[in-house]
């Protein structure tokens, strides 16, 4: 079961991962990458390149980055089912 925002933050003082990377631009979401970047791993940001992003969510971010808002994206399908890795949390 996925809690949201505390699996993330959880995750990360437990070194589940390396990177974090969120997509959303919404300034609800700076306390879970602060909280994240504290734990250690680089928390990152992708958007789509909209003028409503949070300034301050691109502050909280280690790294930053905007996802075009066109066509280039059309076609990209995410995988039906993932696996869970030894230690995941779910």
């Amino acid at each position: 079961m996925f809690n949201w925002p505390s699996t993330p933050v959880t995750a990360a003082y437990r070194s589940l991962y390396d990177v974090a990377v969120l997509v959303a631009g919404d300034a609800d979401y700076d306390p879970v990458v602060e909280a994240v970047r504290e734990a250690g791993p680089t928390s990152a940001v992708a958007v789509f390149a909209v003028p409503s992003n949070s300034r301050e969510l691109r502050r909280a971010a280690d790294r930053w980055g905007e996802i075009p808002n066109d066509e280039s994206l059309r076609g990209i399908r995410l995988p039906a089912a993932t696996r869970s890795a030894p230690g995941q949390i779910e």
